[in-house]
């Protein structure tokens, strides 16, 4: 079996040797919310994240990241679920912010989606 996958590629292509068949293992199309949107800022419930139920996924894996340099990991999560509720006080208000979600397959490594970024907004 060949496996062919380039980093931060949205599909990995699995050969099987024999010639047998080919798999092919999609990364998750982000739903929600939607890329460059502004976020209330709030101080009780959560901010609901959501994506696309990815064929033969065996789980998802689900990173926030702040925005800049360095960036840092804020939040992470693993489930089987396609979405992800995150605190109001997980995240600062007033801050930039970027998500992306991971496919984890048996027997290949995560497929990720691109970035979406997002801010939220300066308290009221």
């Amino acid at each position: 079996m060949r496996r062919f996958w380039l980093p931060g590629a949205l599909l990995v292509v699995t050969l099987a040797a024999a010639g047998c068949g080919v798999t092919l293992f999609s990364a998750p199309a982000l739903i929600s919310p939607p890329d460059g949107t502004t976020l209330a800022c709030a101080t009780a419930g959560s901010y609901l994240f959501t994506w696309g139920k990815v064929p033969n996924a065996t789980g998802y894996l689900f990173e926030i990241w702040t925005v800049g340099t360095p960036s840092i990991r804020v939040v992470t999560a693993s489930g089987t679920e396609t979405s992800q509720a995150v605190a109001f006080g997980s995240l600062a208000c007033d801050a930039g912010y970027k998500w992306r979600v991971g496919a984890t397959f048996a027997s290949s490594p995560a497929a990720w989606s691109g970035y979406w970024t997002f801010s939220i907004a300066p308290a009221p």
